[in-house]
């Protein structure tokens, strides 16, 4: 992708009618989906190779390096939670390891609950075997699925903050 091109889609990403348009979910389910929606998204998620990592990602750093009023709203929170989001949905270590930067950027709503479900992300510990099923959880309103080799039904996680079992049906 050609690097005009490649700004202009940062352009929209971080403008004020993306910012509108997206600002509206009430939910982080509901923000994801709309995510799913946006011309300009779909466009990075479909060019995404390492060159395209690697220029998202000094984005989403720039941006959360960038001075703010405190007194407000960070004005990036959603560029930053849609640059996560995509990271994250194309190279889940590499969003892993820039969650700490945006936990720790001043005023952000979105991308401080995006980067928090990162960083605890729960494990799914499985028995492997031959056979390969469909596994989705949900956690925090986002849903995880994956195909995953496993033996019998029993399909389980624990989260030792909440201190309760999640069964996964097989």
């Amino acid at each position: 992708m050609t690097k005009n091109k490649l700004k202009g889609i940062f352009a929209a990403i971080e403008s004020n009618e993306f910012a509108v348009t997206i600002g509206v979910a009430s939910r982080f389910s509901t923000l994801v989906r709309g995510l799913k929606q946006e011309q300009s998204v779909q466009a990075l998620l479909d060019v995404m190779q390492p060159k395209e990592i690697k220029a998202v990602t000094k984005r989403l750093l720039t941006l959360c390096g960038k001075r703010i009023d405190g007194r407000y709203s960070n004005p990036w929170d959603f560029a930053i939670t849609t640059y996560l989001w995509i990271l994250w949905v194309k190279d889940v270590e590499m969003a892993k390891c820039l969650a700490k930067t945006v936990a720790a950027t001043d005023n952000l709503w979105w991308g401080k609950y995006l980067a928090d479900y990162l960083l605890n992300l729960p494990i799914i510990t499985v028995r492997l075997s031959q056979q390969t099923r469909p596994v989705s959880l949900d956690y925090k309103g986002i849903t995880l699925s994956q195909s995953v080799s496993f033996r019998g039904s029993r399909v389980g996680h624990y989260h030792k903050d909440r201190k309760k079992q999640y069964k996964l049906a097989a």
